[in-house]
């Protein structure tokens, strides 16, 4: 009978010790997983703080890529100007990209209005082939239009140069590197002329 008490006791014992092993284990793995957990969201933080830096960091580019350009193509002839850039290499590198991919789409550059003070981007530096200083942020893209109803067409029934336009506003948003999430739509300012406008700001 003492064997069997025995016997019962060590039993409740390794009962009761396995018990506590499996609520340390559990609680171990509660812990693991609690680190783990904080440990993912440290990583997303540090991602998020990356991609910030590069974007405060890198200068704004316009890949000249295929893909960039023929989506552009379709406007061929359409005429465009830069009317305003920031005081910063950073913006007339970005303005010297857009300029460079328009023009292997076939866009035509024109001059634009003299402005003081201003930057010479090309041509003499007495002559009025320039741009104003811009000083908001965010690139933008503009047309002029007497039309009061022009943002209630469709897009295929929009003028030329105003469908130009939107293409381009798009392919910037989508394309310009780090992005600049402005959302910004294609300004619509009072006048006739069927000329693109397009200024280069500071990097949001």
């Amino acid at each position: 009978a003492r064997a069997k008490v025995n016997a019962l006791t060590f039993a409740r014992a390794a009962r009761q010790e396995a018990d506590s092993f499996e609520k340390d284990i559990a609680s171990a793995k509660k812990q693991a997983a609690e680190a783990e957990s904080h440990l993912a969201e440290a990583m997303n933080r540090a991602n998020a703080l990356t991609a910030q830096l590069n974007r405060l960091t890198t200068s704004r580019s316009l890949p000249h890529s295929p893909q960039i350009i023929g989506s552009l193509k379709p406007f061929a002839g359409t005429e465009y100007m830069f009317t305003k850039v920031c005081q910063d290499t950073e913006c007339v590198g970005l303005l010297r990209d857009i300029d460079s991919v328009l023009g292997l789409a076939g866009w035509k550059r024109v001059k634009s209005p003299h402005s003081f003070p201003g930057f010479v981007l090309w041509g003499d530096p007495k002559g009025d082939d320039g741009a104003g200083v811009d000083l908001e942020p965010g690139t933008k893209v503009a047309i002029q239009s007497q039309d009061p109803d022009l943002q209630k067409r469709p897009l295929s029934d929009l003028p030329q140069y105003v469908r130009a336009a939107v293409a381009l506003n798009t392919t910037l948003s989508s394309n310009v590197s780090p992005p600049e999430n402005t959302g910004r739509l294609v300004d619509i300012q009072p006048g006739n002329s069927p000329t693109v406008s397009i200024a280069v700001g500071r990097k949001p």
